[in-house]
């Protein structure tokens, strides 16, 4: 039977596991985390520095905001063990698709030919006749190229779903939209995307329209096939050896013909100071405009063809994919995955990385569900990357730091001194000859230290700190000697203050001389016991260890990682 305690602690750590990972702290740029997150904003996804990690620790990845119509996944993209730097030679030395190139042609009427409110109503009836006959011509084949146009709309509205990062609102402001983009279209990153949704199936297909709809295209499927059509030149006969007929497309001269007519016959109507023969010159122009038409009519055929076949495939795909996505529902988070340290590997691995930092490489993948096949697995080209997270695994506790020490231990001197006496008349005159001492305090002490960190860093505000135990060689310039420091030290950033035992040198009187003494008087008659005889021996003195209380101030130098090696 099992152990009844072994269940209840193992349920306990489980619930324990759950709960302190749901309330991760997000993941900081200044210091090494522990466990923690990192969310980022669908719309405004933007890369981080390198965030670096201890040992065996775990990032959750979370997306704000993510798009219904997409899949994201959180890929795995380098693996690398590097080298740190080498602290103590550091110590050392420091002391989307387009329309297929289908493209329509426009024409516009001379503008000599526009009517005025000053012209003779036989001759305004002419020149409206004349633009009349211009627009038959600049706009020939009316069903292809409205289908065109309106192909063009739809891959505008398709272009702002399928691009790879989209263009975000910011408070009243509206990003600029393409101008073959339909007035009123929603935006497809907006919520409730279905708005979008439904416009973009009702103008694929009548059958789906919603009543509250009002595309500015619909049943475009169904009038593609119908374009095509009156492209495709019927099958030859079976048998035939001559080329096939050309395509049924027509350009219908019946109606031009009707109105050429009729404006021949409003021209002849004119006077001749209306200048007849300037409109019969352009009629006969235009004439020549549809006779060169009907002629290179099946020219066009073939020319758009291949286009219109092209966007014809293009609303059949993006038809499916589109439906596909009906049912998808708008949410305010998605968990896209974990990073987790490579470490373990070096167990099994023949190097090891237990020494090593390991960096590695992450980018969080969008799979467009419009733009690619539900159903299919995708392609490492239909992966759009929206963001890259650079983690490096690494918790190195010793960096060396170098600065200035303030210490409290004093910079001492002897020498010998002659007093001057001023009497009554006011003439000095010397006197005794005593040993005197000076004192320089604080003085300043260049050094180097190496520093081992106490505990993890931490953050102050938003910047990292951290605490340690310091011990540092100096140079004091004063005696020419190298002296040390221990203590510990708070770092701030780059910034370290160091409260530190300051292991110096001082000096003391020896041969039991003292500051003050009187060696003898300058001014005492010859043979007096404290006559001068001479100059008095300089004070003698002796160097010793002494501690004393210091304040460094210094800059801290991390821990690099590179891929050199012989560290």
């Amino acid at each position: 039977m099992k152990n009844p305690y072994a269940c209840c602690l193992t349920t306990f750590l489980l619930l324990f596991a759950s709960v302190s990972y749901a309330q991760l702290p997000q993941c900081s740029t200044q210091k090494v985390n522990g466990n923690c997150g990192l969310v980022f904003d669908r719309l405004d996804p933007v890369s981080l520095p390198t965030i670096q990690m201890r040992k065996n620790a775990r990032i959750r990845v979370t997306v704000v905001e993510p798009l219904p119509y997409e899949t994201l996944t959180l890929d795995p993209s380098t693996f690398q063990a590097i080298a740190p730097s080498d602290q103590t030679q550091g110590f050392a030395t420091a002391v989307f698709p387009s329309l297929k190139g289908v493209s329509t042609p426009v024409l516009t009427a001379k503008a000599q030919f526009l009517p005025h409110g000053g012209d003779p109503a036989g001759v305004a009836k002419v020149k409206q006749d004349l633009i009349q006959l211009g627009k038959y011509l600049d706009n020939p084949f009316p069903t292809v190229q409205d289908f065109i146009a309106h192909a063009q709309g739809f891959y505008g509205q398709l272009g702002e779903a399928v691009a790879p990062l989209p263009r975000p609102r910011g408070g009243d402001s509206q990003p600029v939209r393409a101008a073959a983009i339909p007035a009123g279209t929603p935006y497809p990153w907006a919520n409730p995307y279905r708005d979008w949704l439904s416009m973009m199936l009702c103008e694929l297909s009548a059958a789906d329209c919603a009543s509250a709809v009002r595309p500015s295209f619909t049943d475009l499927m169904a009038t593609g096939i119908t374009v095509q059509t009156l492209l495709t030149p019927p099958a030859p006969a079976p048998g035939a050896t001559p080329p096939p007929p050309a395509a049924p497309l027509k350009f219908d001269t019946t109606t031009f013909d009707a109105l050429a007519n009729r404006v021949t016959n409003e021209i002849q109507a004119l006077q001749p100071d209306e200048h007849p023969e300037i409109y019969a010159a352009e009629l006969v122009e235009l004439r020549g405009r549809e006779t060169s038409l009907v002629v290179a009519t099946p020219a066009y055929a073939a020319a758009w063809l291949p286009g219109v076949t092209a966007i014809n495939k293009d609303l059949q795909t993006y038809f499916v994919n589109l439906k596909e996505t009906a049912s998808a529902t708008h949410i305010d988070t998605q968990e896209v995955g974990y990073i987790d340290d490579p470490r373990r590997l070096s167990v099994q691995a023949a190097g090891s990385t237990h020494l090593l930092g390991r960096l590695v490489t992450y980018a969080i993948n969008s799979v467009n569900q419009i733009a690619v096949m539900t159903t299919a697995v995708p392609t490492t080209t239909q992966k759009t990357s929206i963001a890259t997270i650079t983690v490096l695994f690494a918790d190195p506790i010793f960096e060396v730091s170098t600065g200035t020490l303030f210490s409290s231990l004093p910079n001492r001197t002897f020498a010998n001194q002659t007093l001057v006496n001023t009497h009554t008349g006011g003439i000095p005159t010397t006197g005794d000859i005593i040993i005197t001492q000076s004192l320089i305090r604080p003085i300043v002490i260049p050094y180097v230290g190496a520093n081992f960190r106490l505990g993890h860093d931490f953050l102050v505000g938003s910047r990292r700190s951290a605490v340690y135990f310091t011990t540092a060689v100096g140079f004091n310039a004063y005696n020419t000697t190298a002296e040390y420091a221990v203590g510990p030290s708070f770092s701030w950033r780059m910034i370290m203050l160091s409260p530190v035992f300051h292991i110096g040198h001082d000096v003391h009187l020896t041969q039991g001389e003292t500051v003050d003494q009187v060696w003898c008087n300058t001014g005492a008659a010859a043979g007096s016991p404290t006559a001068c005889v001479g100059s008095p021996p300089s004070p003698s003195s002796k160097t010793f260890w002494r501690g004393a209380f210091a304040l460094g101030i210094g800059v801290r130098v991390p821990t690099s990682f590179g891929t050199t090696t012989g560290h």
